[in-house]
């Protein structure tokens, strides 16, 4: 895995998949985001000047009212006369285990709590640019270093952004489940059509990342199929490759492209198919982990135009394939 040499090659090439995003509509450039470094491995000492570590479960809110907590006050009065109870009976030595039990089991409670926030916070950093890049293990680097993806320019930025070497990223915009057929990929200094592209890559995992340019022109059922043709190709020429779908990503709730509740039907009805195929082929997701909470793509994972994603999703993404794959 190589990290970006220098920042201002990294925002050359973003801009160079600002170019590519056809099918799909056009990035905003004002809201771009520099590229940062693909991984932070999870052994190094983070610089605490300009990096803070947060819990993973924590996502920002838009909603202003989430931040005060509000706070029902009991009345003194009340408080007393409800709470005033007849103490049963009880022995000394009793009340003392009781207490002795009630401290452990309070005690381990908290130790649980400190292991839990401790071992969320190993997770990912906070850059200086409030960007999520999460930290990735030996084991979880040599795991990515197994994977090619194949998709369209949403999965071509997993190459743009440096986090994954070009001929492990078979991706062109418009490529989708209905027309993968009609377009070739680079390997090396060639170019081949998809089947005869996966041949010469010989990979041991392929995750197919695609679906943005089938959602508004197939229905959910034709792009199962679309997708099961594909995949019995490719495992026909490579059959010792693990196949895997990965979820259409999320759009933001204000765009005007199509729906994230379409998006999920999308997505149930593949991750279901694959199960009742028996062939095989995994399901990975994705999108949930993009998603703020109104099911949309969340604005620190947006690239501008609410379809596309920023460098710090394909940390989020890479992460969430590791975590459902590799453990």
């Amino acid at each position: 895995m190589s990290a970006l040499s220098n920042r201002f090659a990294a925002c050359a090439a973003a801009a160079l998949l600002v170019l590519s995003l056809a099918g799909c509509g056009s990035a905003d450039s004002s809201a771009e985001v520099p590229a940062h470094p693909a991984f932070v491995h999870s052994k190094a000492e983070a610089d605490t000047a300009s990096v803070t570590t947060t819990s993973p479960d924590t996502a920002p809110s838009a909603d202003p009212s989430s931040a005060d907590e509000q706070t029902t006050t009991v009345p003194a009065e009340t408080t007393a006369a409800e709470t005033t109870t007849t103490a049963p009976e009880t022995t000394a030595e009793s009340s003392t285990a009781e207490t002795t039990t009630a401290s452990s089991d309070s005690d381990e409670e908290e130790e649980s709590e400190d292991e839990a926030e401790e071992q969320s916070d190993l997770k990912y950093e906070i850059d200086s640019y409030g960007q999520k890049i999460y930290k990735f293990s030996d084991k979880y680097e040599k795991f990515l270093d197994r994977l090619t993806f194949v998709g369209d320019s949403i999965c071509y930025g997993l190459e743009v952004y440096d986090y994954l070497a070009p001929d492990n990223v078979l991706a062109s915009g418009s490529v989708a489940a209905r027309n993968i057929f009609d377009f070739t990929f680079d390997v090396g200094d060639a170019e081949y059509g998809i089947i005869d592209a996966v041949k010469k890559v010989s990979p041991d995992i392929l995750i197919f990342s695609m679906g943005m340019n089938d959602i508004n022109l197939t229905t959910p059922e034709q792009y199962c199929e679309n997708y099961m043709d594909l995949l019995d190709k490719v495992h026909a020429a490579v059959p010792s490759a693990k196949l895997y779908v990965a979820s259409i990503t999320p759009i933001s709730g204000d765009s005007d492209f199509n729906n994230n509740t379409n998006i999920d039907e999308f997505n149930s009805e593949i991750k279901k198919f694959l199960a009742d195929s028996g062939k095989g082929y995994g399901y990975v997701d994705i999108a949930s982990y993009l998603k703020n909470k109104w099911n949309g793509l969340a604005l620190e994972y947006s690239g501008g135009d609410g379809i596309h994603l920023q460098s710090s999703a394909y940390s989020a993404i890479l992460y969430q394939v590791c975590e459902q794959l590799c453990n």
